[in-house]
């Protein structure tokens, strides 16, 4: 055994290697004639399985199975004891499992979700919302049209050039239609192109004097 340990550190050393590997073996075998056949009788360990299985030293003598199989509190069919036993690598006397709701996620067949009926609402939603849109717009609108006509008033060129605005039309409303300012404010188009570039006005200052001034100079 000395010299065939001694042989396979001379190959991984002419190698340039520190370990062996399965080649070094085999050369070294050939060159002691021994087939890897030769080995195969000693895969099998001589000793029975029966026999290599520990014993251990138990101390309690009355009967305990009822302590270490308790009755499964939420039913056979989520014991974790049968999953335990299905697995034969796991030693017996290690502890069941817990039970399946602890560690296993439970299929639920979600609820049928009513995709007609939401869209329809969902399409209603939006219709509202823009009929509300419109009545602002639209009220909007007539506040504006009032607006302008009350500053037209101011002036006598820009009262005419109002009616004269408000005469056409009111000659282009459809027929049924009544010529109050709704209507016209509904089918008109107010823009003001040069409203950002027209003089501000300033802020009001308060022309009554202060209480103190008044009674400094009385």
């Amino acid at each position: 055994m000395e010299g065939f340990i001694g042989q396979i550190k001379r190959l991984a050393h002419a190698s340039r290697r520190s370990d062996p590997t399965p080649s070094d073996f085999e050369a070294v075998l050939c060159r002691y004639n021994l087939p890897l056949t030769s080995l195969k009788p000693h895969l099998k360990n001589p000793v029975s399985k029966a026999r290599l299985e520990p014993t251990f030293y138990d101390p309690v003598i009355e009967n305990t199975t009822y302590l270490e199989s308790p009755s499964p509190v939420l039913g056979d069919d989520l014991d974790g004891r049968y999953e335990k036993e299905e697995r034969v690598w796991i030693p017996k006397h290690f502890p069941s499992f817990p039970s399946k709701h602890t560690y296993r996620y439970t299929p639920a067949q979600p609820p049928m979700r009513k995709t007609q009926k939401k869209r329809e609402e969902a399409l209603s939603d939006a219709r509202k919302g823009e009929m509300a849109l419109r009545r602002i717009d639209r009220a909007a609108k007539i506040t504006r049209h009032k607006e302008l006509k009350e500053t037209a008033q101011r002036d006598i060129l820009a009262r005419q050039r109002h009616e004269a605005w408000e005469g056409l039309l009111k000659s282009l409303l459809p027929r049924g239609a009544s010529n109050n300012v709704t209507e016209i404010a509904d089918h008109s188009t107010i823009v003001d192109a040069g409203v950002k570039h027209a003089r501000k006005e300033l802020p009001r200052t308060n022309r009554r004097l202060p209480a103190i001034l008044l009674l400094d100079s009385s």
